[in-house]
């Protein structure tokens, strides 16, 4: 990966009993952005809630307003809250109610909503607006939510040089730059969102992009090659503050040139740690560790590896046939529609693989064989270097 480690404010490795964004928002929901500038929490708080489908309100739409819309359309916290959203979904709505209700957020405004599913385009888009002062936005891009069509677009963003969702972003953040000519703009998303945001600047005029003051890339994935060696990213790369948690799988995807801090999380795993609700929070920075873990190193080296030995034809079969897999044998237009039954979902997708033709899953099977390989080969490589250390200690005494 392409990445250049920033230095670290402040190391951590404690795992218990950590301070997230909603205990941040205890310390200083007090404190107006006047009081206290906007920083690195405040960016992931934003990115977190552009997640949520934002309700429509009469007037002027603050974090509070649409907070209490939102309550009232979806009966959000009632006991029998028998709704098909993911946890993720729950979470963020709880942030919502809590930030609707501090001094810092609650006036921010919030506009310019979008929400674009194409499954033609094999895209799912959604941004926002948040106004913070009368010279200063965020734009919001949001990440992956839990249609199969996003989880199928991050998945094409490792092969295509531009995906529909890139495209959609540089027009939102053109119009933004248009309708709002007399604001400094900051611009971020999490996870796929992170990765638009840096896209969308990067595809800017040098004019428009000198407005942009701060690009945030929470755990986004990064980019093909051709698209890193273009002028415009050059000019990007050094706006931009990558934040990826100790574990990460989803921010380490692809390359990039971007400084990147390593943030303490919460969880075993790099998915549980890929939600920002999980991530370690001291004052108004994030606490950050040395060196990605060993798991985060082990899944970048062999993913490479498994992607460098597929051709691009080999890359589009496997994940158009996986995609329709699911899709075809569970009837799932969402990732919640399957993790809700688990057990009906695994078998129909197995049946599905066992009804597919011969070359179709000679296909899967050849390319989830190479997947495997790779990750040998790289715990091999990983043992004879720790071989070779431990050869170099022993002469060293």
């Amino acid at each position: 990966m392409g990445l250049h480690i920033a230095v670290p404010q402040y190391y951590t490795e404690r795992s218990d009993n950590m301070n997230t964004i909603m205990e941040y928002l205890d310390w200083r929901g007090d404190l107006s952005f006047d009081a206290s500038p906007f920083n690195d929490v405040d960016n992931l708080i934003l990115a977190e809630l552009s997640y949520l489908n934002m309700p429509k309100v009469e007037g002027k739409s603050t974090i509070e307003k649409v907070a209490n819309r939102y309550l009232e359309i979806n009966n959000v916290g009632e006991k029998a809250d028998k709704r098909t959203v993911s946890n993720l979904i729950r979470r963020i709505e709880k942030l919502f109610m809590r930030v609707a209700k501090t001094n810092r957020f609650s006036n921010v405004v919030v506009s310019d909503y979008i929400n674009k599913f194409d499954e033609v385009k094999q895209s799912q888009f959604s941004a926002m607006l948040f106004t913070i002062s009368e010279r200063l936005a965020y734009v919001a891009f949001r990440g992956t939510d839990d249609t199969l069509i996003g989880f199928k677009e991050d998945f094409n963003m490792s092969f295509s040089t531009q995906v529909q969702g890139q495209i959609d972003s540089v027009k939102y953040l053109k119009y933004i730059l248009e309708k709002y000519k007399d604001k400094k703009i900051i611009v971020g998303g999490h996870s796929k969102g992170g990765n638009f945001a840096v896209y969308s600047v990067a595809s800017l005029e040098d004019e428009q992009r000198d407005r942009i003051i701060q690009v945030y890339n929470n755990d986004g994935p990064g980019f093909a090659e051709e698209f890193i060696n273009s002028k415009g990213y050059e000019k990007t790369v050094n706006k931009v503050k990558k934040f990826l948690p100790k574990g990460s799988v989803v921010g380490i995807l692809m390359n990039d040139n971007e400084k990147y801090y390593v943030v303490n999380a919460k969880g075993n795993t790099g998915f549980t740690q890929h939600d920002g609700l999980n991530w370690e929070v001291l004052g108004t920075e994030f606490v950050t560790v040395k060196n990605l873990n060993d798991q985060s190193v082990f899944f970048d080296e062999t993913l490479k590896k498994w992607l460098d030995s597929l051709d691009e034809k080999e890359k589009t079969e496997f994940v158009d046939s996986v995609y329709y897999l699911v899709k075809g044998s569970t009837s799932a237009t969402r990732y919640t529609d399957i993790t809700n039954n688990r057990m009906k979902s695994s078998i129909k997708i197995l049946k599905g693989i066992a009804d597919m033709d011969d070359e179709k899953k000679e296909v899967i099977q050849g390319i989830i064989y190479k997947l495997i390989k790779s990750g040998t080969e790289v715990r091999r490589k990983e043992e004879r270097m720790n071989r070779i250390m431990k050869l170099i200690r022993k002469e060293a005494k």
